[in-house]
């Protein structure tokens, strides 16, 4: 897909142009900036400690339970959308953006509250550099990542596979497992981001699927990516 001369449009859908772009990176944007917001609300909280509880009770449990959870949201985010049902996108967009924010909560809650701005800001960071490599591929080439969305959901269900064995291996052959199990999630949520920034480029859906998309895959890297921040910051 080459990037028309007036937009960021491609040449199948060249009225695809700037406005809605950037409509969907600001959508995207927000909705980033109310759950990092969240996360730090819910921090140190009980909403924290129930996600880790789960997690330490087995991780595939809290796989399976905050994995559910954005789930819905997701389902119905887009299903609202695709009905022009505002309360139905809101009402899903709400349940994304509470099932993130309580992640997130549950993966600051461990460490001293000093570090989570720095943390925050490296994985910010680190997610905003592998957005824009791919966003680079995306537009520089004329390839089409259509079954990329299905090679992500493929990736995420043998992250489930990896996650669910390690959780009943006992020891560190089991911990690793689960390790390679979380590498999967952040592999298909990258997966999911080059995916989603390719429905931006071809214009297939409105602004704000796009932005709504284009939120889930970025805050699904950012969250692992903030995981290994916490733990390079905690080690020092």
């Amino acid at each position: 897909m080459k990037a028309s001369n007036t937009s960021l449009g491609t040449n199948e859908s060249p009225n695809y142009g700037v406005s809605d772009t950037v409509t969907s990176l600001s959508i995207g944007g927000i909705l980033f900036a109310l759950t990092v917001g969240s996360m730090l609300v819910f921090a140190d909280t009980v909403v924290g400690e129930i996600v880790i509880a789960l997690y330490g009770f087995l991780p595939i449990v809290g796989m399976l339970v905050v994995g559910g959870v954005l789930t819905l949201g997701y389902y119905v985010t887009t299903k609202g959308l695709k009905n022009n049902s505002n309360a139905t996108a809101l009402a899903g967009t709400l349940i994304t953006v509470f099932a993130y924010g309580a992640f997130g909560a549950g993966i600051l809650s461990p460490y001293a509250p000093s570090i989570y701005n720095q943390a925050i800001l490296l994985a910010g960071g680190g997610t905003c550099l592998i957005g824009l490599i791919a966003a680079t591929v995306v537009y520089s080439t004329d390839k089409s990542f259509r079954s990329w969305g299905e090679k992500s959901g493929k990736t995420f269900l043998f992250a489930i596979v990896a996650v669910g064995l390690g959780s009943i291996i006992p020891g560190s052959i089991g911990a690793l497992i689960v390790g390679v199990g979380f590498v999967l999630v952040l592999i298909g949520f990258v997966i999911d981001l080059v995916y989603e920034i390719w429905q931006v480029a071809s214009g297939n859906r409105t602004p704000i699927e796009n932005g709504f998309g284009l939120y889930v895959a970025f805050t699904g890297v950012f969250v692992h990516l903030l995981q290994i921040a916490l733990e390079a910051m905690g080690d020092q």
